[in-house]
């Protein structure tokens, strides 16, 4: 047994079918919204840092997803997006530690990526089905310290005023990074 031969066994399992379940679906969409955004790069293979993905200029994004249809037996999910904010985020440039930080949210662009079919047609593997909504962080609602702060798919869609596709994210993306400068995370530490 060599370990191509287990990823691929673990890659047809995972992704075989038309949905993904949900605990992998982020790193599909996370792969996904960098590879449609060059002037991002994915903050990789730590998965605890605290924000998804961040530009030359060190601007993070936070990359969230929901799905009508889920790959374990349910209803059709009324969807919505945890936008809780941390305590910590992990830096490995100083040995690998969580930094303790006021309550915050790290990310200054969030992007919310939403599989809106709840049919037949439903595959979360074809990216051009799902949408995309952009909003920058200062918009959300403000966090109320509670680990399960949500906000909804219908808020999302006032907040970004607009859906774009998979195409148009990187432009959709470069626009909004034009307008928002950086936060130095020393001015986030405790």
């Amino acid at each position: 047994m060599t370990f191509e031969e287990i990823i691929a066994q673990d890659n047809a399992a995972t992704f075989g079918g038309r949905l993904i379940v949900n605990t992998l679906r982020g790193r599909y969409i996370e792969s996904a919204v960098t590879l449609a955004t060059p002037t991002i790069r994915r903050m990789l293979p730590v998965d605890c840092w605290g924000w998804d993905a961040c530009d030359p200029r060190g601007l993070r994004l936070e990359v969230k997803h929901a799905a009508a249809l889920q790959a374990w037996p349910s209803q059709i999910q009324k969807c919505s997006f945890k936008i809780a904010g941390r305590r910590e985020y992990f830096d490995p440039t100083i040995g690998g530690k969580m930094i303790p930080t006021q309550l915050t949210r790290y990310a200054q662009i969030h992007i919310f990526a939403h599989h809106p079919r709840d049919d037949g047609s439903a595959d979360q593997r074809e990216i051009d089905q799902w949408d995309f909504y952009l909003v920058a962080t200062g918009e959300l609602p403000e966090m109320t310290g509670k680990p399960g702060q949500a906000i909804s798919l219908l808020d999302v869609r006032h907040l970004a005023r607009r859906r774009v596709g998979i195409s148009e994210l990187g432009e959709a993306v470069g626009r909004l990074q034009k307008l928002i400068d950086p936060v130095p995370l020393s001015e986030l530490r405790r």
